[in-house]
């Protein structure tokens, strides 16, 4: 008898935990993935100054930028199918719900948004992904 007991008395108590545990496990994994496009950035920079910042310092850099969502305005210098290169420096993947016209967009200056992702010291390159188009700025 007392050891039927013992096991109803630890079954009173793992099954509240593993409710919880299971309710836990289901908030995960259904959270709501961010809406990138409808945040607000943080930083609005130029693209050389955040090159910059990041050869400077990339530590320093890290902290104040990394995982922030950023408006960065500079001159394309490369397209390919989802990604912009802006002024040899910022490598920003383009959403997939972007589209942007390849021949007319090379050379001309715009504003793009996207979360920063990091900095790639070797290639000495800032990484975003996310990225979205703002408005094409005149020359």
């Amino acid at each position: 008898m007392k050891q039927r007991l013992t096991y109803w008395a630890i079954a009173r108590l793992l099954l509240p935990v593993a409710v919880m545990g299971f309710l836990l496990v289901i908030y995960i994994f259904y959270k709501p993935h961010p809406q990138w496009n409808q945040m607000e950035p943080a930083y609005e920079i130029n693209a050389v100054d955040l090159l910059s910042a990041y050869r400077s310092d990339i530590v320093k850099a890290n902290s104040k930028y990394l995982n922030q969502v950023l408006s960065i305005t500079g001159e394309v210098t490369s397209i390919e199918t989802n990604l912009i290169i802006i002024d040899h420096g910022v490598v920003c993947i383009l959403d997939s719900t972007e589209i942007i016209n390849e021949q007319s967009a090379v050379g001309k200056r715009l504003t793009l948004k996207g979360r920063c992702v990091g900095y790639d010291d070797l290639l000495e390159e800032v990484r975003m992904d996310h990225g979205f188009i703002l408005l094409p700025t005149v020359k």
